[in-house]
């Protein structure tokens, strides 16, 4: 089965994102159909932000990947959205 933005990132994103609002006490619901209408960047920044604050690593990896803001998921070849993803987890997995 081929992997696609949905499956492999909105659902996994919308997951994390619920969760942490909800742990956060965050009136906040995400859906994996927002993710893909654009919001993937913003919801990356929102949840790098408020879990660590104005860190130079969030912002320069903001900056790497500027050019997804704003962005449906068929306006971004999927192997780049999986790396930004995967990096995004990679800094938001670290403890601060």
């Amino acid at each position: 089965m081929a992997e696609n933005f949905k499956g492999y990132i909105g659902l996994p994103l919308e997951t994390l994102c619920n969760h942490y609002c909800k742990e956060h006490n965050i009136d906040m619901h995400i859906h994996a159909d927002m993710i893909e209408s654009g919001a993937f960047m913003s919801i990356l920044a929102f949840l790098l932000f408020h879990k660590h604050g104005n860190d130079p690593i969030i912002l320069d990896f903001l900056q790497k990947n500027a050019v997804c803001l704003g962005k449906t998921s068929n306006q971004i070849k999927y192997e780049n959205a999986k790396s930004v993803y995967e990096q995004f987890l990679s800094i938001f997995d670290t403890n601060k």
